[in-house]
């Protein structure tokens, strides 16, 4: 992995740091993001059902568009801190959403 992110989220009215190593690859106009929760540098919660996870974006003109994928979705929670992780990582890499 090439890089690492905090993400801040809330649920069950309670509030975690979640620690994700993460790399960036393109292949043609699909952008594939890669990651992976880092257990020991996070407070997971007992809700978050994945430990690692894949993100893809199609890339029209300058802009990227979030591609469907329901193999990351397996609650409500989990969904919710998936869509706050790619907007953060889209958020540092200056990578702009359609």
């Amino acid at each position: 992995m090439n890089d690492q992110i905090i993400i801040k989220h809330d649920a069950d009215e309670q509030a975690y740091e979640t620690v994700l190593s993460y790399s960036v690859t393109l292949e043609d106009n699909i952008q594939t993001i890669i990651c992976k929760i880092v257990p020991k540098l996070s407070l997971t919660p007992i809700w978050m059902s994945i430990g690692e996870f894949t993100l893809r974006s199609m890339i029209i003109g300058k802009t990227y568009t979030p591609l469907y994928s329901d193999n990351n979705s397996k609650n409500l929670n989990t969904a919710s801190f998936i869509d706050k992780a790619y907007l953060a990582i889209m958020k540092k890499e200056r990578l702009a959403l359609a």
